[in-house]
């Protein structure tokens, strides 16, 4: 069985369009948490119990076929979670969409209203997350820091296995040209282009808007996880307070698609490593082991003990590429990963959500005991 993965930073990115039209083009495509509540029939596949509950919210093909036929011999997951990377070497389209648009339009959602609270909102941008049920639990940063991190992760995988990163962007502008290259990366054959017409058609806004509509009537409550976005609408929501609080993850953000380009060329055999941010700082070690083993001796509660923002740093790196990469020893990709997200958070030492991380009771409890010294008996 051919298998791919649909990820996507657990912001608003439209991955689920993309979902419904891989469906209706008779590739199944299931949420990775209700995987195994999809059932055969003899006349098709349909999804039980929690499984119809989570796709009827966001596919409109649910509510047009009772049962779905699917090809076989091919099979894909989707979800925003970084531990799909223990599928390798399963071909990932990593869905993206500029943060500024995508952290906005979801904050617009969970308020089911388009009359936002500009005040909460940039609460929400200072504000600290975990992902609990996505990525799972990571990375302990507000949304715009968070975002960002997701996709360099996922592009440091991209070095090892297959990832076609494509934009929400691209997709609004030429959805068929898109789709016909997301179906060669996947291993999917081509299909007929009045086939993709119709399977574009039927993946449109108005159709998952019907979708929510019908799911909130079978739920018999208020269903929202359709709303209708555009390109750049940041540009005319944003005034300067907000605009301000992304001019450097928006940085980040265009700098890692800057190189999407040499990345695409190396798409489907092991990318060139990439020191996506340019940061200049000293010589660290290249296992994370070593880092640890300078400051764990000195760690003792509280963390307050830690003598500088760079042991913290360290030590919060550690726990991300441990989590990451759900535990396996940090070499090869782990201590990629560790590295560049040792960097990051170094280069944050004026940011305010980086030191408030720090000085949190999340670092006391998670990341300081990964670096304390075991005590034997």
């Amino acid at each position: 069985m051919r298998q791919f993965v649909v990820t996507s930073p657990p912001y608003s990115c439209g991955v689920a369009w993309l979902v419904n039209i891989l469906m209706e083009l008779g590739i199944r495509t299931t949420h990775w948490g209700t995987r195994d509540e999809w059932r055969r029939f003899e006349d098709g596949w349909s999804p039980e119990g929690e499984a119809r509950v989570v796709a009827a919210r966001h596919l409109p093909i649910i509510h047009d076929r009772p049962r779905m036929q699917f090809r076989e011999g091919i099979e894909g997951f989707w979800d925003h979670r970084l531990d799909f990377a223990q599928l390798v070497p399963s071909p990932t389209v990593l869905y993206l969409r500029d943060p500024r648009d995508a952290i906005y339009s979801l904050y617009c959602r969970n308020r089911e209203t388009q009359t936002p609270d500009m005040a909460e909102y940039c609460k929400i941008l200072d504000t600290p997350t975990s992902g609990v049920g996505h990525f799972p639990g990571l990375f302990f940063l507000p949304p715009p820091e968070t975002h960002v991190l997701f996709i360099l992760y996922w592009l440091t995988v991209g070095e090892e296995m297959p990832v076609l990163p494509i934009t929400f962007e691209g997709m609004r502008a030429a959805p068929t040209e898109m789709v016909l290259r997301i179906l060669d990366f996947i291993g999917a054959p081509r299909c007929e282009p009045d086939e993709l017409d119709r399977a574009l058609a039927a993946s449109d806004f108005n159709a998952a808007r019907r979708a929510m509509e019908l799911a909130s009537q079978e739920r018999g409550e208020v269903v929202v996880t359709a709303r209708k976005g555009t390109a750049s609408e940041w540009r005319e929501r944003h005034d300067e307070t907000e605009a301000a609080r992304f001019v450097t993850p928006a940085r980040h953000y265009e700098i890692l698609l800057q190189g999407l380009a040499a990345f695409d060329e190396t798409v489907l055999a092991p990318a060139e490593q990439h020191d996506w941010f340019d940061l200049t700082l000293e010589p660290i070690p290249s296992n994370p082991s070593e880092i640890l083993a300078r400051v764990g001796p000195a760690l003792a509660p509280p963390c307050d003990a830690l003598p500088d923002f760079t042991s913290r740093a360290a030590i919060m790196a550690v726990y991300l590429a441990s989590r990451a990469t759900a535990g396996v020893p940090l070499s090869g990709l782990g201590a990629r990963l560790f590295r560049r997200f040792y960097l990051y958070l170094l280069a944050g030492q004026d940011h305010a959500a980086i030191r408030q991380v720090f000085a949190s009771e999340e670092f006391e409890s998670s990341f300081c005991r990964l670096a304390r010294p075991r005590r034997d008996g």
